[in-house]
C-alpha cells in the first residue's frame, strides 16, 4: 500500500517528456481534482537555484481559496525512483494562503536528468502526492473543520461516517465526512457498526448542514437562521444538546418577529431557556392559550415547557 493512500486526496503525477519541459521551463500543471469544497487544485514543478545549482521541487497550488484566508493542510510529496527504496519523500503540515504554497523536497536537476539515477522512466518524472485539509480559517477569522474530504487514514482507523444525499439519482450534493466517535457521542441514532449514513438533504439547506456540523464540533459559527439549523438537525438525527443550546442563545439575542412560530420552535426542540424570553412578549393568558392551541402540538410538549406555560397562564388569567 502506498504511503499517500492515508491521505484523502492522493495519487501520482506524471510529468512526461520531463527533459523537454525543463528545457522550455514550462512544467505541466497536473489537476488533482476537488479538495476542501474547492475546484482547481493542481501539482506542478518549479526550479530553484542555490549556489549556482538548479534544484527541482514539486508544489501544490489552487487559483482561489474561495472564502477562506488560509488552510491547515497535511502534505506528502515523494519523488518516485525506479528503485522504491530510493524514493525521496517529504511530509509536512503547513498553513496555505494566497502567498504560500506547500512544497516538496528538492533534488538537483542534474541528478534527475541522469538516467543512471533512476528518476526518469522513458523521460517521465513521477511525483507521488497526498493531501489532507484539516481546517480552514474563514474571512470572518473563525477556524472551521473541513467536512468536504475524508479524514486522514480513515480506512485504517474506521473513524468516519459519510453523510450523503439519499435522493434517488441525486448527484448535486457532495457528501460530508464526520468523525464517527463524536457523532455517536452526540446522537444515539448512529450505532457503532453504522459506517454509511444516507440522509435526505436539499441544496437550499447545504449551508445550514455545514453550520450544524461546525456547531456539533464546538465551533462558534455565525448562524444564519437558528430555526433552520434546529430543524435540519432534527431531520438528520443530529439535533444534539450543544446544537440546541447554541441556537437557543442565538434566538434569545434576536427580535421576536413571529411569536407563534417561535413558540412552535421552542416547544418542538425543548428550548426551555428560550421560553421565558418568549413569555415576556405575551400580553395575556388569553393570548398564550390562543398561541398554544394554534401553533403548538400540546401532546409533544415537554413537562418543563408545559409547567412554565401553565404557571404563566394562571398568573395572568385575569388579563
Amino acid at each position: 500500500m502506498r504511503e499517500s493512500s492515508k491521505y484523502p486526496i492522493n495519487g501520482i503525477c506524471r510529468f512526461e517528456n520531463f527533459p523537454e519541459q525543463n528545457e522550455n521551463n514550462d512544467f505541466s500543471e497536473v489537476i488533482i481534482g476537488r479538495m476542501c469544497g474547492v475546484d482547481g487544485w493542481y501539482v506542478s514543478l518549479a526550479i530553484k537555484a542555490e549556489d549556482g545549482i538548479n534544484h527541482i521541487y514539486p508544489y501544490l497550488d489552487c487559483p482561489s481559496l474561495t472564502g477562506n484566508k488560509q488552510l491547515a493542510i497535511r502534505c506528502f510529496f515523494s519523488f518516485m525512483n525506479q528503485k522504491p527504496s530510493e524514493n525521496s519523500q517529504k511530509v509536512s503540515r503547513v498553513l496555505l494562503d494566497s502567498s504560500w504554497a506547500p512544497i516538496g523536497n528538492f533534488i538537483k536537476l542534474e541528478e534527475l536528468l541522469d538516467d543512471k539515477n533512476g528518476w526518469l522512466s522513458n523521460g517521465t518524472l513521477c511525483i507521488e502526492y497526498g493531501f489532507c485539509v484539516e481546517s480552514m480559517e474563514g474571512i470572518d477569522g473563525i477556524w472551521k473543520f473541513n467536512f468536504h474530504d475524508k479524514l486522514f487514514d480513515c480506512d485504517n482507523k474506521q473513524n468516519m461516517i459519510p453523510l450523503e444525499d439519499s435522493r434517488c439519482g441525486s448527484d448535486r450534493c457532495s457528501p460530508f465526512y464526520i468523525h464517527k466517535q463524536l457523532l455517536e457521542f452526540h446522537s444515539s441514532y448512529f450505532p457503532e457498526e453504522n459506517q454509511k449514513v444516507h440522509e435526505f438533504s436539499s441544496l437550499n439547506w447545504h449551508q445550514h448542514v455545514l453550520e450544524l456540523l461546525q456547531i456539533i464540533h464546538g465551533v462558534n459559527v455565525r448562524v444564519q437562521n437558528p430555526c433552520y439549523t434546529l430543524n435540519i438537525g432534527g431531520m438528520c438525527k443530529m439535533n444534539a444538546l450543544n446544537v440546541r443550546r447554541y441556537c437557543e442563545r442565538q434566538l434569545i439575542k434576536r427580535e421576536v418577529e413571529d411569536l407563534g412560530y417561535y413558540f412552535f420552535i421552542a416547544s418542538l426542540h425543548n428550548l426551555n431557556h428560550f421560553l421565558p424570553y418568549l413569555l415576556k412578549h405575551v400580553k395575556s393568558g388569553k393570548q398564550l392559550s390562543t398561541i398554544i392551541m394554534k401553533d403548538v402540538e400540546i401532546e409533544k410538549m415537554s413537562s418543563e415547557f408545559m409547567k412554565q406555560c401553565t404557571r404563566y397562564f394562571f398568573e395572568n388569567s385575569e388579563n
